[in-house]
């Protein structure tokens, strides 16, 4: 009751609003060394009323090391990680990604847009948390249900090609991924940008435009795509829309094949006005 009379009679207790907390705990803290409530408590009680983690927030909030000091930066420390909160949800939303992608659901996390040190903070930390989660259900000999990534623009994304870091987490999800149900499929321009460790465990491989030497010289190295890279720049300069060299895991061998694009889906009226099916142009890919 003292340190809300103090406060201009504010009553935590009671529920209060953002503003009328920090007038409280900015009142308690500039009278803090003062006032005859804490100095009698330390008397009576034998430590501070106020403990070394209440006071470092207490600092960060008001400013103040000291209730007689100069300001100091405080909370304005804070404000380079302003972007990555929001209001709207107090949940974090890996938990949510988890819980939806345990139930067989989709999750799309667009990253396209933002600064990209965001964009790769995210991107890793959704990853992390996802092989985390498998990993500790593995090792608890719970079930894992089969989860896929995908990852567009992934020289983004991934450690760089001289990057030995075994630990980071593309390197780890294309090394452990397997056994914990988990795949990773990847886009790129920049074959060459992209860490070693990742390619030499990528399994299924489909080249369709590639334009520069450096990358082609990099797909060398590859099971026999060597084969392939002139051809591989001769119609990529023709802009031969479709034409596909693949290398699967069933398949030994890199073979060329032209992917033929998927129509829109039309719908077919019977005559019957309760029984509707639809059709889907197009065809899959095919060995040319």
């Amino acid at each position: 009751m003292e340190l809300n009379a103090l406060a201009g009679g504010i009553d935590p207790s009671k529920g209060i609003k953002l503003d009328d907390a920090i007038k409280w705990w900015t009142t308690i803290w500039s009278n803090y060394p003062t006032h005859s409530f804490f100095t009698n408590y330390l008397a009576s009680k034998g430590h501070e009323w106020a403990d070394e983690g209440l006071k470092a927030l207490l600092v960060m909030l008001t400013q103040k090391k000291t209730p007689t000091s100069a300001i100091v930066s405080g909370y304005q420390k804070l404000n380079g990680i302003r972007s990555q909160h929001t209001e709207q949800d107090g949940k974090p939303f890996e938990d949510d990604i988890i819980n939806h992608l345990r139930s067989g659901g989709i999750v799309i996390a667009d990253l396209s847009q933002g600064d990209p040190a965001l964009q790769r903070m995210f991107s890793e930390r959704i990853c992390r948390k996802i092989f985390q989660d498998s990993m500790a259900r593995f090792i608890a000999n719970e079930p894992n249900n089969f989860i896929q990534f995908y990852f567009e623009e992934a020289h983004n994304l991934f450690p760089k090609k001289d990057d030995k870091d075994l630990a980071q987490i593309y390197n780890r999800l294309a090394k452990e991924g397997a056994k914990l149900n988990l795949g990773m499929t990847y886009a790129t321009q920049e074959v060459s940008s992209i860490s070693s460790n990742i390619l030499k465990n990528t399994q299924n491989w489909f080249i369709a435009h590639l334009n520069n030497e450096d990358e082609t010289r990099e797909l060398r190295k590859y099971y026999d795509f060597g084969d392939f890279t002139e051809g591989l720049v001769r119609f990529s300069a023709s802009s031969d829309q479709g034409f596909v060299r693949m290398k699967t895991y069933s398949n030994p061998f890199v073979i060329p094949v032209q992917v033929k694009l998927f129509g829109k889906k039309a719908e077919v009226l019977p005559e019957n006005p309760n029984d509707v099916s639809t059709v889907t142009e197009g065809s899959l890919p095919s060995p040319v």
